[in-house]
């Protein structure tokens, strides 16, 4: 067996896995609301948005680092067998609490091999076929947003919420066998640079030495702006079953654009990263995006109505495509490569602590001035966000010349001692 079909295995694997942690994420409120419907504890579903929230957000901070000292592989393979065991545990609990804590410490472990697996690829495919590949990881994560909660309404309306979890558990043990067996324990990426590591001592303070420089800062910035802009998405069924009177099942499809949109943006931004770069004009473009869907929603105060709404949300998906590649490849693209899994690790996390705090914005300007304010103040980070791209972000230079230079300072340093 060749070593690209290996590659490809793992690749499967990863997207299996994908899918499964997706189909839980984007399927949350179905079987979230029916379990805790039959618990007869309904109080606590917020709960369960924010403990699983904290605990990916955590775990994400952590699983760079975790995955240099005890190994990607061996940190992918334990941490998704516990997440599974945590499914499974979940759909047989008992009591809401026990329900909502096994949910908290799958999400915990979920966050430790997510960042990893982005890593992962980047060893396993060439530079410029990585950013290609993150967009089908992202474009097949979003299809799973879209098609996820049918499949569980479905599964729930047969069988009943704990199915609709452990149904998916064989999935779990495919992924395991096919990263098991075909990815191997040093990848290509650790060989190549052996030597390296060798004659430079590996580096220390990661995330500092990240955010010395100054493009990383900025392009964090950018990725919390912008979620803090897409996160307006999940209050959009809610905004169409209050004040536009629709039914659960047309608030649910009102999404559909903007997620075959997300799709489609995933996919073209990675293809468009692995010709050109991570140029300006590309995150321009996708300040734009945000802030014109952004103004768009401020037309809600004024005018509630479907085709608002439905132009709004398809705008800002469409952007928020492109921000679920771009963040990632840009670390991979432009930073060494010792550095790759801890600056994917804390751009995941940025993005879950920042949907956090969007949250906690939304509701607040919800319950004080109403939906259509709290989707108006979008508006604010539209602004700062186009700003940002405008004027701070400048492409660095591409990672494979940054080694030799510091190689050769580090060299220098040690013959000056």
């Amino acid at each position: 067996m060749t070593e690209r079909i290996k590659s490809n295995l793992v690749f499967t694997g990863f997207i299996i896995i994908t899918i499964c942690a997706n189909y839980l994420l984007g399927s949350m409120a179905i079987y979230g609301a029916a379990a805790f419907t039959e618990f007869q504890a309904v109080e606590l579903f917020g709960s369960l948005i924010i403990v699983e929230s904290l605990a990916r957000s955590v775990s994400l901070l952590l699983s760079g680092r975790l995955g240099e000292r005890l190994g990607r592989k061996k940190l992918f393979l334990v941490s998704t067998v516990i997440f599974g065991v945590m499914i499974a545990v979940s759909a047989t609990a008992a009591s809401a609490v026990f329900f909502m804590w096994s949910r908290g410490i799958a999400s915990f472990f979920w966050g430790l091999f997510q960042a990893n697996i982005f890593t992962m690829i980047s060893e396993q495919f060439a530079e410029k076929e990585y950013p290609v590949r993150v967009g089908w990881l992202q474009t097949v994560g979003s299809l799973i947003f879209l098609i996820g909660p049918v499949v569980c309404g479905l599964l729930i309306q047969q069988f009943g919420w704990r199915w609709s979890l452990l149904s998916i558990l064989p999935l779990f043990v495919i992924s395991l066998l096919l990263v098991g067996f075909f990815l191997p324990g040093k990848t290509r990426s650790n060989t190549a640079v052996s030597n390296v590591q060798e004659s430079v001592q590996k580096p220390k303070n990661g995330l500092a030495r990240l955010f010395s420089k100054k493009q990383f800062v900025v392009m964090v910035l950018i990725t919390f702006l912008y979620t803090c802009i897409s996160t307006s998405g999940n209050y959009i069924p809610l905004f169409a079953q209050t004040l536009l009177q629709a039914s659960p099942t047309i608030s649910s499809l009102i999404l559909v654009p903007c997620n075959v949109l997300v799709m489609f943006f995933s996919n073209m931004t990675g293809r468009y990263i692995a010709r050109h770069g991570c140029p300006q004009r590309l995150i321009v473009f996708m300040a734009l995006l945000g802030l014109s869907g952004s103004l768009i929603y401020t037309l809600t105060l004024i005018a509630p109505n479907y085709l608002v709404i439905i132009l709004s949300t398809t705008v800002v998906g469409s952007g928020f495509g492109m921000s679920q590649v771009l963040p990632i490849a840009f670390v991979q693209r432009h930073t060494e490569k010792e550095l790759v899994a801890e600056g994917t690790s804390f751009i995941l996390f940025i993005q879950g602590f920042s949907s956090v705090i969007a949250g906690v914005v939304y509701s607040v300007a919800m319950n004080q001035q109403g939906m259509p304010f709290a989707l108006a103040t979008t508006v604010f980070y539209g602004v700062i966000l186009m700003w940002m791209a405008a004027r701070l972000y400048k492409e660095p230079i591409n990672r494979n010349e940054l080694p030799k230079k510091e190689i050769k300072m580090e060299r220098t340093e040690e013959e000056i001692g």
